[in-house]
């Protein structure tokens, strides 16, 4: 009966890695990603994105539970969207939430593939990290077909933002696919130490400083 008890260890990071994803997206798009003129921002988020994705998979969640980080990231995304007046369904608010979802996808596609080459070292993590961006800037390209909304290009061409930009993303995954990796086994390593009742406690930390970043983000845009 114990053995079926719902522990508290396998859901804490995902409030805290969403929350945390929301708030740079938040931030970043809002003053970078919503021009076009900034030709790499969606690649260096892209890298971001994958260090939060590969934090929880360290920890040890199952793939599955990682479709929770988009949901979070995006419902901030939606919110400041709304604090600065801009339509869900604009190329400010609409493609970046959509852009989620795809390296989320592009994420787990890769992680379910390749995970047991994690073995092999820094240099599988690396070559993962790298795959995944690419594969999420593919994913990215029919954008326009979800939100009716086109991808960003470059500037005087035609070119879509997220493929100038992939060498820049293959790198950022590179470096962050491994250091999340790395950041996700220290907060497993500290939180199976931790018992349960203070993992409870911990749980409502984090619930409380989603509600502050919630109220950061307000005071910031409004």
């Amino acid at each position: 009966m114990n053995e079926h008890r719902f522990d508290i260890r396998a859901v804490m990071p995902v409030v805290a890695l969403g929350c945390a994803w929301g708030v740079v997206e938040s931030f970043a798009g809002v003053s970078l990603r919503g021009s076009c003129a900034r030709m790499f921002t969606g690649s260096l988020l892209t890298g971001a994105s994958i260090f939060f994705f590969a934090a929880a998979s360290g920890y040890g969640l199952r793939l599955i539970m990682l479709s929770v980080l988009p949901l979070i990231a995006g419902s901030l995304r939606i919110y400041t969207g709304f604090l600065l007046d801009q339509k869900i369904m604009s190329g400010a608010v609409a493609n970046p939430v959509f852009a989620f979802w795809m390296e989320c996808a592009a994420f787990m596609l890769v992680f379910f593939v390749a995970r047991k080459c994690l073995s092999r070292g820094l240099t599988a993590g690396m070559t993962m990290g790298a795959f995944t961006a690419i594969l999420a800037a593919v994913l990215f390209l029919p954008v326009k077909v979800f939100t009716g909304i086109p991808a960003c290009v470059v500037p005087g061409g035609s070119t879509p933002l997220a493929v100038w930009g992939m060498p820049v993303g293959a790198v950022m995954g590179a470096v962050m696919m491994p250091f999340g990796l790395w950041a996700g086994r220290c907060l497993r390593n500290a939180s199976a130490t931790t018992s349960r009742r203070r993992c409870w406690m911990a749980l409502a930390c984090e619930t409380a400083v989603s509600v502050l970043c919630v109220v950061v983000l307000t005071l910031v845009y409004v």
